[in-house]
């Protein structure tokens, strides 16, 4: 059997060329892909393009491609790739098509961050921060404390639904294999809500 691996693939202009030199020796050391993927049960089928776009302090993804600014640091970056590519993954499928999980967001779809952001958006946010800390963790970027990433969750405006995944979030990281997938453990988590 044969296992093709999916890659990340950076695009820069050239100004950045060292940039992208060292952030391809710490994606090298830390695997974004095999971490989201070991974190989730979930496999990426298509290579992950990365790319700048003058975003500042933001990141987007499109598809397969991530975007965000290199004038950031390497570490910054990096995280930007963790938290896209759990969106990413989060998608392909959608967590949101299992039956028990369509049926709670539609009937709590007037719950959101009152701006616009729907029930549905609230919790993959919250899903990929989640993942994103589990990311950062791993790489000494970030300790795994609510105290560390409160503030994340408040700037994304998912504050109330991470504070109810956190202490959850924990026990699935120590022992997620007691799930199939992620998919599991979302479905048990909304049911909560």
């Amino acid at each position: 059997m044969t296992t093709i691996m999916t890659t990340i693939k950076i695009r820069a202009p050239k100004i950045f060329s060292e940039k992208q030199k060292t952030l391809l020796n710490f994606i090298n050391k830390y695997n974004p892909i095999l971490m989201v993927e070991g974190f989730t049960g979930r496999k990426l089928k298509k290579n992950i393009i990365f790319r700048h776009k003058p975003l500042k302090m933001e990141a987007r993804f499109r598809g397969h491609a991530i975007y965000a600014d290199f004038n950031n640091n390497v570490k910054y970056l990096w995280t930007c790739i963790c938290h896209e590519l759990a969106h990413i993954l989060l998608r392909n499928p959608p967590w949101y098509k299992n039956k028990q999980i369509k049926e709670i967001i539609r009937k709590d779809k007037e719950i959101g961050s009152g701006d616009g952001q729907t029930f549905k958006d609230a919790i993959e946010q919250a899903l990929a921060i989640l993942l994103q800390a589990a990311c950062e963790s791993r790489a000494n970027i970030r300790k795994l404390k609510w105290s560390e990433w409160e503030t994340t969750f408040d700037y994304m405006r998912v504050e109330e639904l991470g504070r109810k995944f956190w202490r959850s979030w924990l026990k699935y990281l120590k022992n997620n294999s007691r799930y199939k997938n992620i998919d599991q453990w979302i479905l048990y988590e909304v049911k909560k809500l």
